[in-house]
């Protein structure tokens, strides 16, 4: 057994290793085994939105065994650091890592689109043919920080007065039982990166999908990775006293606003963006959103 994992282990060699994680431990396992190669690169890349702040982590102290072992954490050595919205990232101030902004992926690239519909055995689901909005549920309440299942009631009513709109959730992929069985379709395709699914709703040539969560940084990859403005509508100012705090920290909060009418104003169309301020607008931007492309 032994003999076979070093076969295995000395079969890792790579002049380059990109990862989407800096704490990884299997980004990690590569970094170490492969840093004494010559001209070897590590590289980071986020493609989204979801990594604003970046945390420098702590170096192994001097008694840990993997200081003694020379085992090394790769946030140090990280020679790029891709993202599709450096303009939106903080990084520490001694941050010596080369940020660059990701290339916008063209819509339009049937051959990449095709093998990677491949990749990951995307299926078509006529599901999300028709839909005209999709409700994009987060964890906060399988995290417990919404327990009076205000999302589902929310969510409910927009449902219930545009019964003529064609509505469906993809659920967050940590939640454990459907709150919204029977009331709307649920996106099953789970095991495709929500940026593909979308990538194929977008060149169907079907209406623009709008997107409503609270504050689901997902909804904005369309930008991000394609240069794709689509609608969407998030529901965060309504909620900011009503996801409890975890140690005194608010997951959604006036910083979390901020962001986000940072990222409406360089919408061409900014109104395409929304952000409510109270119950009541919900309705009248969807109004009138509806009246407009319908």
């Amino acid at each position: 057994m032994g003999k076979n994992i070093g076969i295995f282990l000395k079969k890792i060699i790579y002049d380059k290793v990109i990862s989407f994680n800096i704490e990884e431990v299997i980004s990690q396992v590569l970094f170490n085994l492969n840093k004494s190669q010559e001209n070897f690169e590590f590289h980071c890349v986020e493609d989204g939105p979801g990594g604003y702040e970046v945390y420098k982590p702590e170096q192994y102290k001097w008694s840990h065994i993997y200081r003694w072992l020379g085992i090394e954490k790769q946030y140090y050595n990280i020679k790029t650091w891709w993202t599709g919205c450096p303009e939106y990232m903080k990084f520490p101030n001694d941050c010596s890592v080369d940020i660059k902004k990701l290339p916008a992926i063209k819509i339009g690239d049937y051959k990449l689109l095709k093998t990677i519909n491949y990749v990951f055995d995307y299926k078509n689901e006529n599901e999300l043919d028709n839909i005209e909005c999709l409700i994009m549920e987060e964890s906060h309440f399988e995290d417990g920080l919404i327990p009076n299942n205000e999302d589902y009631i929310f969510y409910k009513k927009i449902i219930s007065k545009y019964s003529n709109v064609h509505f469906a959730i993809k659920l967050h992929p940590r939640t454990k039982v459907n709150r919204f069985e029977g009331l709307i379709p649920v996106i099953k395709n789970n095991n495709a990166p929500w940026e593909l699914i979308l990538w194929n709703r977008i060149i169907s040539k079907k209406s623009d999908l709008l997107q409503l969560s609270i504050a689901c940084g997902t909804m904005m990859s369309d930008k991000f990775l394609y240069d794709y403005e689509g609608p969407k509508m998030l529901l965060a100012r309504l909620f900011l006293d009503i996801i409890k705090p975890i140690n005194g920290y608010r997951r959604v909060n006036e910083k979390t606003i901020d962001k986000y009418e940072k990222f409406k104003q360089s919408y061409k169309e900014p109104d395409k963006f929304m952000l409510p301020k109270e119950e009541s607008e919900i309705y009248e931007m969807l109004d009138d959103y509806f009246q407009n492309t319908r």
